[in-house]
């Protein structure tokens, strides 16, 4: 008969010894890497018997379980205090991470120089002089042959044969098939090596291959472009924009963001998509964008139905679900082949010590809690910093921010987590305040920030002294540098805002939070899941198998108690049905009436996209709004569903603008849309640019468009307004006149007004490569529907490129195929070359028989992106 009474492995996992000397080991670990006294001895014999145990929690298929082998494993080699003991729990680590099956965890560790699935390493541990004894070494080369894969294909220069680990495997077998695939890991699983490799495995065993790599933001857009256009052959070109929709590539990779994908959807009729990915899937649930993600996805699906779809993301446990119910709504017959396939993990290679400092007043001691990924927690008491007392922690974060970054960074790369774009840039230079500085540090990059910027950007003393902040507003070249010379360990500090939790890879060795919100005080607090996701940027796999996250709160405010311990998992709930559950009043409301004077926000955002949807196809959004009522939490489906479709039907009436633009603009009011319709319509000739007056006729149209779309607060309640730097028209189309026309940042700042760089890059950000981006792409469309027989044919054509000209700041043509490629405005601007010249090859040719020289800095951009090497 079957007992009812615990496993063995269970048994193993609960074990006292091995609980007690897995604590041991994890607060020896933290103390040592703090630069604390060491107060815990780890018994050698107990040691061992714990060592036996975790060998076999590794047989393990349960993730708990395998979760402890690891951990354990790490904590006990790096307790190893002799060579011969390093020796023997290296041979350990070894064996165990084979069971486990993270061979490349450990020939990437060790080893000195090949590629593996996970990072750049070596060919792994079976090197005849490496001391591994060889019935170790049996095991070791079964497991590598068990979880390789073979994609050489010598017709076609196929990628050389990965070794996987044992979750990559399991995500191969599934994408091999061709089916739509959806996975869930933690940061240091692989996930987003494993399908630049499947993408280079397609575009290198298909005649003629067309891949959509689908990132949540632009910060993203360079790191992703240089690492796919290093592993793609020069027959595939890595694009990041669709600059003339006309000269589409037949074989290429587009790196694209979900607004610059509407481009791509655009020209559906000149693109044959036969791969998607969409990374951090869990973006449909953002409070404004996540409509628009959502939107995207069904698009793309829709679109091109034979594409293979894939999505990821980091600890969610419905990751198939946003693929899974488009397939449902967007078809009313749904067939079995809307099934996708789920891979799910919560198992992580790297070993993770969050740990919370809790001061009380009045104390020389603070409480000191320490948890990891098992769920293991234990409290102890240690000594007050002397820079640090609970007054401080309690009421000056940055000074607390600033000790800790120097008390316990101990020479490991440090994260430090910032609510917003100011504090990211005050703490780094008051982290940077207490620290030497060496003005011979990266003599390229400052140069040039103080060509590109001013003498004054605060950025550069940060640098010299080996700190550096990360955000959305840090211009593009720099942003790319800063990551890369921390990766390289050549700065070790970076002050960061929210970019960190949309995938930037930005490994660290210890992370420091101290405020737990997004947007300051009067923002949310970070949830769970976004906490546990920077969790995910310690250790590297690699270089470091474990890191530390420090919390930093106080006896009142003890809000990092609940995160320091477990795994959180999430379910993952879009914009669109959170609005419809609980908003559906409001939304109901918002229907009836243009939105420009409406604040944004998801409610917005929901009401804009489901307008847009229901003009573009009817029948698609009622099964799309039905299927959504009955996801939420509203009780009265039907009744609000009724009322819905006859505010839908009601905007279709009354709506002129041709349903193509609003097909192009679906994250744009159709309301507002139609009112620029009748605006264009009556008067084509003062709705257009020509390129000989940029200046003035700017000037005009912005006016024009802000009567119309509520641009600028000036005049009305700042929250109803699109743009948040610049608040008068005036300023705003003067500085986009500038952007236009090429002008350096230094000219910017005086012609927006603004008193330093930081908030001018903020406000091209926002104001201009995002808002009059947006609605001059909607002017552009009206105006190839309506008679412009009197205008100008070449400021029509200027007019409807507009809104790329302004995402990328020129109006040059051969700029921005340079920019097309994944440089830099900064950079292309500095390389004069012929339109003629979009891809590498040709660039490259150029470069080659220039006699001008490049900027030192210049040439090692183009460098990284693989161009000219």
């Amino acid at each position: 008969m079957p007992s009812d009474g615990p496993t063995t492995y269970e048994s193993a996992a609960n074990s006292d010894l091995f609980r007690n000397c897995l604590e041991q080991l994890a607060v020896e670990r933290l103390f040592t890497d703090l630069g604390l006294d060491r107060n815990v001895t780890v018994d050698d014999s107990r040691l061992r018997r714990a060592a036996w145990i975790a060998s076999l929690l590794a047989n393990s298929d349960d993730e708990t379980h395998r979760q402890l082998a690891v951990s354990f494993a790490i904590l006990a080699y790096h307790h190893a205090d002799s060579e011969r003991n390093e020796e023997l729990y290296r041979n350990y680590l070894f064996t165990v991470m084979s069971r486990l099956g993270n061979v490349p965890v450990v020939q990437s560790y060790f080893g000195d120089g090949s590629e593996t699935a996970v990072a750049s390493g070596p060919s792994g541990p079976n090197d005849p002089e490496d001391g591994i004894p060889e019935t170790l070494k049996y095991e070791l080369e079964g497991t590598e042959a068990h979880y390789s894969v073979g994609t050489n294909n010598t017709a076609t220069g196929g990628v050389d044969d990965l070794v996987l680990t044992r979750f990559q495997k399991d995500v191969w077998d599934e994408l091999v098939t061709g089916r739509d695939t959806a996975f869930s890991g933690p940061t240091s699983s692989g996930k987003s090596f494993l399908v630049r490799k499947y993408i280079e495995y397609l575009a290198t065993t298909c005649t003629e291959f067309c891949g959509l790599y689908l990132v949540p933001s632009r910060a993203l857009i360079a790191e992703v472009s240089a690492e796919l256009g290093g592993d793609l052959p020069d027959s595939v070109q890595v694009r990041t924009e669709v600059v003339n929709p006309s000269e589409l590539d037949e074989t290429a990779v587009y790196v694209l963001t979900p607004e610059r994908t509407l481009s791509l959807l655009e020209s559906a009729d000149d693109v044959d998509l036969d791969f998607c990915f969409m990374d951090e899937i869990q973006s449909v649930e953002k409070s404004q964008r996540g409509p628009l993600f959502e939107f995207v996805l069904d698009s793309i699906i829709n679109v091109w139905p034979d594409a293979q779809v894939v999505g990821a993301g980091p600890f969610v446990e419905n990751v198939a679900s946003p693929i899974e119910n488009a397939k449902t709504y967007l078809d009313d017959e749904p067939s079995e082949d809307s099934d996708v396939e789920e891979v799910v993990t919560t198992y992580s290679p790297v070993y993770r010590l969050q740990s919370e400092f809790t001061f009380e007043p009045r104390s020389n001691e603070l409480r000191l809690t320490v948890g990891d990924q098992t769920s293991f927690e234990t409290e102890k008491q240690i000594e007050r910093p002397n820079d640090v007392k609970f007054s401080t922690v309690k009421g000056n974060k940055s000074e607390t921010v600033r000790a800790f970054a120097e008390l316990y960074r101990m020479g490991d790369p440090l994260l430090v987590y910032a609510e917003t774009v100011t504090r990211a840039e005050n703490l780094a230079e008051r982290i940077a305040g207490d620290r030497e500085k060496d003005t011979t540090r990266f003599p390229e990059l400052v140069s040039f920030l103080r060509e590109e910027l001013t003498e004054s950007y605060p950025l550069i003393k940060c640098l010299q002294a080996g700190v550096a902040y990360h955000h959305g507003g840090v211009p593009p070249f720099a942003r790319s540098e800063i990551e890369s010379l921390y990766r390289n360990g050549e700065i070790d500090t970076i002050v960061s805002t929210t970019t960190l939790l949309e995938g930037v890879n930005l490994p660290a060795g210890k992370i420091l939070v101290v405020d737990h919100t997004v947007g300051g005080e009067k923002g949310e607090e970070l949830s769970q899941f976004q906490l546990q996701n920077l969790v995910g940027r310690v250790g590297r796999v690699g270089e470091r198998l474990h890191g530390e996250v420090l919390y930093v709160d106080h006896k009142d405010d003890r809000w990092a108690n609940d995160q320091i311990s477990g795994i959180a998992r999430k379910q993952i709930k879009p914009t669109t049905t959170e609005i419809l559950g609980t908003r559906t009043e409001a939304v109901v409301n918002l229907l009836n009436f243009p939105l420009h004077r409406v604040a944004p926000g998801s409610k917005r955002s929901t009401a804009v996209f489901l307008k847009s949807r229901y003009l573009i196809d009817s029948d698609q959004t009622e099964r799309f709004v039905l299927w959504r009522l009955k996801q939420s939490e509203e009780s009265d489906v039907e009744e609000y569903f009724k009322r819905i479709r006859s505010g839908l039907q009601e905007l279709q009436e009354r709506i002129d603008v041709p349903v193509t633009v609003v097909e192009q603009n679906p994250a744009v009011d159709p309301d507002i849309a139609n009112n620029l319709y009748t605006e264009v319509c009556a008067d084509p000739s003062g709705w257009v640019v020509h390129p000989e007056r940029i200046a003035k006729d700017l000037s005009d149209l912005v006016e024009r468009l802000d009567e119309v779309a509520a641009l600028v607060p000036e005049g009305r309640w700042e929250d109803q307004a699109k743009t948040k730097w610049i608040s008068d028209t005036s300023t705003l189309a003067d500085l986009a006149t500038g952007w236009l026309q090429e002008k350096d940042y230094k000219t910017l700042v005086t012609i927006s007004g603004l008193d330093d760089i930081s908030k001018l890059l903020r406000a091209l950000r926002q104001d201009v490569r995002y808002v009059l981006s947006k609605y001059f792409k909607v002017v552009g469309d009206i105006l190839a529907h309506v008679d412009t027989g009197g205008v100008a044919s070449e400021a029509v054509e200027f007019t409807k490129r507009l809104n790329l000209y302004f995402e990328h700041g020129t109006s040059s043509e051969a700029t921005l195929q340079l920019m097309n490629l994944g440089l830099s405005r900064s950079v292309a601007l500095r390389l004069s070359l012929p339109i003629e010249l979009p891809t590498r090859s040709r660039i490259e040719r150029y470069l080659a028989d220039s006699d001008e020289p490049l900027n030192p800095f210049v040439e090692q951009r183009i460098n990284r992106h693989g161009i000219g090497e």
